[in-house]
């Protein structure tokens, strides 16, 4: 018996056969002369209209963003946006970004020009150096040298505000008022230099600590402020630590476990060493910063807040028998439309020029005067 052998028809002769006929699948079959008396049928592939061919995407839609906004990060083969600190991807990053020319004068990838031309090897978050780091990397232990690298700084400086003066603090904290105004200017003045003790500021609801809160947020800069609880401390992810101040608000008695783990895991972020922190956040690769927290801990609870041992030396606790009765009805009105008015501006002006020479962010600090009632807060003559 001869072998049967596969005949491919033309698509043109599809149908117009009478020896053709279609199969429960909707293919044409065609009958051809038999072979040692056994009938051969060769499928006839179905006739499809050829596709129009599409014009690139990147010249259907608009091009919103500037090459030069982008980074293209190695180690995880995304591209930082500058102006968000956010990592695309790189066909969100082709889409989005006109097409630059290369040597041929030909249109290349954005994403392929920027793995060329503004690679970088980490990202990292260090006050007072440059947004580009050049020739150094960050370690475990710091900063080592490393020719030819590149590294960028996530860190952003805060804006220069003025205004006029008026003083809360003294109100509430009068015996611990100049030891809380040197370590919060030091927070404005150099951010890089990392303190050594934690500032613990505490009293009654309604006094005004958040109001007091309020502008030096705006003196370091509210990118680089952190509002967590004792939980987010203790909890995994830590994109906070990329922050001038971190404050953990409403620190009270989480159950006698949770508040000596809670005293002993700040410990970390209190002081240095550690001088480099891992950042663990959601869906991105870890990466080291500088350890330069300053910890701010506000609380209303005088005797079930944080835990702290006798012999503490990592705490200045100041506290107030304050309470928001003594205040007059018109007191917190006039105070936010004064530090809406000029306000932030006075209270930025007045950390940036405090004199802080004397001011040893490394050493312990002395335990203070605890608070005596204060009368009728009054407004501070300017």
């Amino acid at each position: 018996m001869s072998k049967i052998t596969a005949k491919i028809l033309p698509r043109t002769d599809a149908g117009n056969d009478p020896n053709d006929h279609r199969d429960d699948r909707g293919y044409l079959n065609r009958a051809e002369p038999a072979v040692d008396g056994l009938p051969k049928f060769v499928a006839l592939k179905p006739q499809t209209a050829a596709l129009p061919k599409k014009e690139p995407r990147r010249k259907t839609i608009p091009l919103d963003t500037a090459l030069e906004d982008f980074h293209a990060y190695l180690p995880t083969h995304t591209y930082l946006d500058v102006p968000t600190g956010d990592l695309w991807s790189g066909s969100s990053v082709n889409a989005h970004v006109p097409w630059p020319k290369g040597a041929d004068d030909k249109p290349i990838a954005p994403r392929q020009w920027l793995d060329q031309h503004r690679a970088i090897e980490q990202m990292t978050w260090a006050p007072s150096e440059p947004q580009l780091i050049t020739d150094r990397i960050v370690q475990g232990g710091g900063w080592i040298s490393q020719p030819g690298s590149k590294v960028f700084n996530l860190y952003r400086p805060p804006a220069i505000i003025s205004g006029e003066s008026r003083d809360h603090l003294r109100v509430l904290y009068p015996e611990e008022a100049n030891h809380i105004e040197r370590w919060l200017a030091q927070r404005v003045q150099r951010p890089d230099i990392k303190l050594n003790h934690a500032l613990v500021m505490g009293g009654g609801q309604g006094i005004g600590k958040d109001s007091l809160c309020e502008p030096v947020k705006r003196a370091v800069g509210p990118w680089n402020w952190a509002e967590i609880t004792p939980a987010t401390m203790l909890g995994r992810f830590n994109s906070w630590v990329k922050s001038v101040v971190v404050r953990v608000s409403e620190a009270r008695d989480l159950g006698e476990v949770n508040r000596f783990a809670f005293y002993e895991h700040s410990k970390t972020y209190i002081a240095a060493p550690p001088d480099v922190l891992r950042v663990d956040e959601k869906n991105t690769r870890e990466y080291a910063v500088v350890n330069a927290i300053g910890l701010l801990i506000t609380t209303n609870y005088k005797s079930d807040g944080i835990f702290l041992p006798p012999d503490d030396r990592r705490h200045f606790v100041a506290w107030t028998d304050v309470v928001k009765e003594l205040f007059a009805e018109d007191y917190w009105r006039d105070f936010w439309a004064w530090l809406q008015a000029s306000g932030i501006g006075a209270v930025s002006a007045f950390f940036r020029g405090l004199d802080i020479s004397n001011f040893d962010p490394k050493a312990p600090p002395q335990k203070p005067k605890r608070s005596t009632p204060s009368s009728q807060p009054t407004r501070t003559q300017k």
